[in-house]
C-alpha cells in the first residue's frame, strides 16, 4: 500500500518582504511618503531604487531633509506592463533592498497601458467585442501584479486616485477639499498587498484601508522613516524561510541518497513532492540536480553490468552404434526443371 504524506504542517509566520501600496490624489505626498518609509525599511546602508513614471518628479525629492539617497530610472511612454516587469527584475538583479514603483496607475490608464491596449484589441477584432478583448489583456495585468508580489526586495507601489471635491469643516466653516476616492488601476489590485495606506492632501495624513500586520490598523498618522522601521521589525520577527528550507532539504537529500535504483528514486521523488514545495528556490534547484546526478549514475551502472546468462544444458554424448552402418547411398538425380516456374511449392515438396 502506497504511503500518503500529510500535506499540512504547523502554521508559522515567516520572515517576509514588505508589499505596501500608497494611494491618494495628486499633491498628497505619495512619493515623499514612499521614500521615507523605504528609508526605515532598508536601514543604514540599504539601497533604494525608484521606477518613476511621473516625468522624473521623484528626483525633486533628492536632498530634502530626511529623504534617503536613492537611485532612479525614468520610465517614459509607452507604459506597457512588460516594461515595468523588466525594470523590477533588473532592480532585483542589481541588489536593491527596496523598489518604489511610482506610479502603477500609468500601467492602466496612460499611453501604452492596459486600457489603451484593450481599446486597440477591441477595434482590431471583426466583431468589435470589447468584453472579449479582456482575454488578451488580463494575462498581462496578472503578470505585472505577480512580478510585484513575488519580488525578492521590499516593494512600495504608489497609485493615483480619482479626485473629487468635498466640503470639510475647518475652523467652524465648510471649505472645499480635494479628496481621493478609487485607485486608478484595475479593480481590486490594492488587495494583493499586505498594507494599503490612503493619503489625504490635507496634512498628508495616512489612514489604513488594509493591514495584515495589524500594526497600523485604525490609526491615522503622517508616514515617516519610523513607519518603515516598525514594519521592518515586524517582517524580520518571523521564522527564517532559508533556515527552515535547509532542514527540509537535508531530510529529502538523505532519502534520495538512500535509494538503490532508478525506480526507487522515482517513487521517493513522488513521496517528497509536498516537502519540495516548502523549499526556497536554491534548495529546489540543488535537489533537482542531485536527482539528475543519481539517475545518471543508476543508468550507467545498469549499462556496465553484463546481462545474466542462462545455463546451457550439457550436450548428451552419442549412444554407441549397435548395428552395422548402411552403405553410403548415392545422391538421387535432381528432378527436371518445372515449366510452371512454381518456386514456392518446389521449396517445400
Amino acid at each position: 500500500m502506497m504511503t500518503v504524506n500529510n500535506p499540512f504542517t504547523k502554521a508559522t509566520r515567516k520572515r517576509a518582504r514588505a508589499r505596501l501600496a500608497i494611494d491618494g490624489p495628486s499633491g498628497c505626498g505619495k512619493t515623499h511618503s514612499a521614500l521615507l518609509i523605504a528609508k526605515g525599511l532598508v536601514g543604514e546602508g540599504g539601497k533604494i531604487a525608484v521606477i518613476d513614471t511621473e516625468n522624473s518628479s521623484a528626483e525633486l525629492e533628492a536632498g530634502k531633509p530626511g529623504i534617503p539617497e536613492f537611485e532612479h530610472v525614468n520610465l517614459e511612454p509607452p507604459y506597457e506592463p512588460e516594461r515595468y516587469i523588466d525594470l523590477i527584475k533588473k532592480a532585483e538583479q542589481f541588489g536593491y533592498d527596496c523598489i518604489i514603483v511610482d506610479s502603477g496607475s500609468h500601467a492602466w490608464f496612460a499611453e501604452g497601458g492596459l486600457l489603451d491596449r484593450h481599446d486597440s484589441v477591441a477595434k482590431a477584432s471583426r466583431t468589435k467585442d470589447r468584453f472579449g478583448a479582456w482575454r488578451e489583456i488580463t494575462p498581462a495585468h496578472n503578470a505585472f501584479v505577480e512580478a510585484m508580489i513575488r519580488c525578492k526586495s521590499h516593494l512600495i507601489l504608489t497609485l493615483r486616485t480619482k479626485t473629487e471635491w468635498d466640503y470639510v469643516e475647518k475652523n467652524g466653516r465648510m471649505s472645499p477639499t480635494k479628496v481621493g476616492t478609487k485607485p486608478i488601476q484595475r479593480d481590486g489590485v490594492e488587495y494583493e498587498f499586505t498594507i494599503v495606506f490612503d493619503l489625504s492632501v490635507e496634512g498628508h495624513i495616512a489612514s489604513v484601508s488594509k493591514d495584515r500586520t495589524s500594526l497600523f490598523d485604525g490609526k491615522n498618522f503622517v508616514p515617516s522613516a519610523d513607519t518603515g522601521a516598525t514594519l521592518r521589525e515586524w517582517l524580520n520577527a518571523g521564522n527564517d524561510p532559508a533556515a527552515e528550507s535547509a532542514k527540509v532539504r537535508t531530510k529529502i537529500e538523505t532519502a534520495f541518497r538512500n535509494t538503490e535504483d532508478e525506480a526507487e528514486l522515482r517513487a521517493t521523488w513522488d513521496q517528497m513532492l509536498i516537502d519540495m514545495g516548502r523549499l526556497v528556490d536554491g534548495d529546489k534547484a540543488a535537489l533537482t540536480a542531485l536527482v539528475q546526478e543519481l539517475t545518471t549514475g543508476f543508468r550507467a551502472k545498469n549499462q556496465d553490468e553484463p546481462p545474466a546468462q542462462k545455463e546451457q544444458a550439457p550436450t548428451p554424448e552419442p549412444e554407441p552404434q549397435t548395428t552395422a552402418p548402411e552403405p553410403d547411398k548415392q545422391p538421387e538425380p535432381a528432378p527436371p526443371a518445372s515449366d510452371d516456374n512454381d518456386d514456392e511449392y518446389s521449396m517445400f515438396d
